[in-house]
């Protein structure tokens, strides 16, 4: 069993139950072959545990560099599929893996607001979004599958309720219908992003 394989099958009890408190609806959104990107809002490292121990299939994301020369984290977060990105530019190097291990059929998770915005509705953080999820996605032709990570208090904690929801998938065809280019890529960032906010709304009003 390899790392990923570990973290899914023995410790989503733990996870998804004393530690976090987690439900899990829509699931069953995510394709199960091809290649996906998992568009989730973004409130704490923890949520990328929350999204590994809620679909079966490896998720791949990219991290901070930084963490890669801290020892020990940096060789599990690399055993776990993550990659290296450099957060202070344009990292063109981050953006061709990303292509690249979509075009292989993978599935990623991308943080569109680009960092962590705790204690906040998602709905406030939308001067944050980036058009690199667009340009990832159209370039790889990838589905888009909005997931939101909601919290009472909107950031992930220990032995807090955790509700993550999976939105209906996005397909290729359908965010490229308006075109492409570099001055699509925010528009089509913020298309997957509202249905984001549109889950959080939808269970907050049920909670």
């Amino acid at each position: 069993m390899n790392l990923y394989g570990f973290f899914y099958k023995t410790l989503r009890r733990i996870i998804a139950g004393p530690l976090y408190r987690m439900t899990v609806t829509g699931a069953e959104n995510v394709p199960k072959d091809g290649p996906v990107i998992l568009c989730a809002n973004h409130t704490a490292m923890m949520d990328v545990l929350a999204l590994s121990s809620s679909t079966p299939r490896q998720i791949r994301f990219m991290a901070k560099k930084e963490l890669f020369s801290v020892p020990f984290v940096g060789k599990l977060v690399a055993a776990c599929g993550a990659f290296p990105v450099d957060r202070a530019g344009m990292d063109v190097g981050a953006i061709k893996k990303a292509i690249s291990i979509l075009s292989q059929g993978e599935i990623m998770g991308i943080f569109p607001q680009g960092t962590r915005c705790p204690r906040v509705h998602p709905k406030e953080t939308y001067d944050k979004l980036h058009g690199g999820i667009a340009m990832v996605a159209v370039r790889s032709k990838a589905t888009i599958v909005p997931v939101c990570i909601e919290t009472d208090d909107h950031k992930l904690k220990l032995f807090k309720k955790t509700r993550v929801r999976y939105g209906k998938p996005i397909p290729f065809e359908e965010y490229t219908a308006e075109g492409t280019g570099k001055e699509r890529y925010l528009d089509i960032a913020r298309m997957a992003f509202d249905r984001v906010i549109e889950l959080y709304d939808e269970g907050s009003s049920k909670a």
